[in-house]
């Protein structure tokens, strides 16, 4: 699971051009620079109290976003690199069979799929806006909206009598929401997942009639996918940082008008298609509570639960 997180990160980074993390006291800090989210510190392990101490100590607002626990799926162990296994009714038809996609037609399956976000907007003036971008199209609350994590929640108050903040002497279990608001946090997420697939075990999906799909590949590397409807306008877009064998899906956004017809399935078809082509063999991505219902359609596999915790009077962009 640590592995995995840290890979995530990697190519997260690459997918948003931001500078490479520098190691801080065990943890990795990089410059997200973005309203309300100037820092961004990511540990796969370590102390709660002394990972809170890194938050508290940055005179910017600072997230801290971490791996949590088991998320009780069968695929929590599961080799990144391998198909996913006969007789997972999660799974799908292998790469290459269209004959078993129609769910992405599916008028009643949402469109559009939640990660962490890289800057398609900035490479092209018609792609979408990121998950976890303040900036972006699709905004927090918008409940048509997956890859933008969905419904509010509310930041945890440690000092709540209503709310369990655990022994605040038992503060070493890294991503534990307890230990963190027992060591000053707040929660702002805590329900997003680690997910993992073969890349070759990705269903094809093909976009609608009547719209053209175009797949970039950029400086990174960075894979961009984007889809325009018949005006031209943008409808949905996704991009892929590449790392080695690894590919991690960012932003990954259908708009408004464009949503529940496929457009997300195809985005991260033609991702995965490219990645592919670029030499890598393992997807990688968070995923907001919205996004998980259509990655596990995909054939996604959840690693681990993630949570993102920072300063009291911090909050989660709407």
């Amino acid at each position: 699971m640590n592995d995995l997180f840290l890979r995530w990160q990697r190519g997260w980074t690459v997918a948003r051009s931001l500078p490479p993390a520098t190691e801080v006291d065990g943890a990795l800090r990089v410059r997200s620079m973005q309203p309300g989210r100037e820092v961004e510190y990511f540990a796969a392990s370590g102390d709660a109290a002394r990972l809170a101490r890194l938050v508290r100590g940055e005179s910017a607002i600072t997230w801290l976003t971490m791996p949590v626990g088991d998320p009780g799926a069968s695929g929590a162990d599961q080799d990144p690199g391998a198909p996913a296994a006969a007789g997972n009714s999660g799974a799908p038809a292998a790469a290459g069979d269209r004959g078993a996609l129609g769910a992405d037609q599916d008028p009643g399956a949402p469109a559009a799929a939640g990660n962490s976000g890289a800057a398609a907007a900035d490479r092209d003036p018609g792609a979408l806006g990121a998950d976890r971008d303040p900036g972006a199209l699709g905004a927090v609350g918008d409940p048509g909206a997956l890859g933008v994590v969905g419904d509010p929640v509310d930041p945890v108050d440690p000092g709540d009598p209503g709310q369990s903040v655990g022994d605040s002497g038992a503060l070493g279990a890294v991503g534990d929401p307890a230990a963190l608001q027992a060591a000053g946090l707040i929660l702002l997420r805590r329900a997003e997942k680690l997910m993992t697939i073969s890349l070759r075990a990705h269903p094809l999906r093909d976009a609608p009639d009547g719209y053209r799909l175009r797949t970039m590949v950029e400086p990174g590397p960075v894979l961009t996918v984007v889809i325009r409807d018949p005006s031209g306008s943008a409808a949905a877009s996704g991009v892929m940082g590449l790392v080695g064998h690894d590919a991690v899906a960012d932003k990954i956004v259908t708009m408004p008008s464009h949503r529940r017809r496929g457009l997300a399935g195809a985005v991260m078809s033609a991702l995965a298609r490219a990645a592919i082509d670029q030499g890598a063999s393992t997807g990688l991505l968070v995923a907001s509570a919205d996004g998980q219902a259509l990655y596990r359609r995909l054939g996604w596999q959840p690693v681990s639960d993630v949570v993102i915790a920072s300063t009291p009077g911090a909050v989660y962009p709407d």
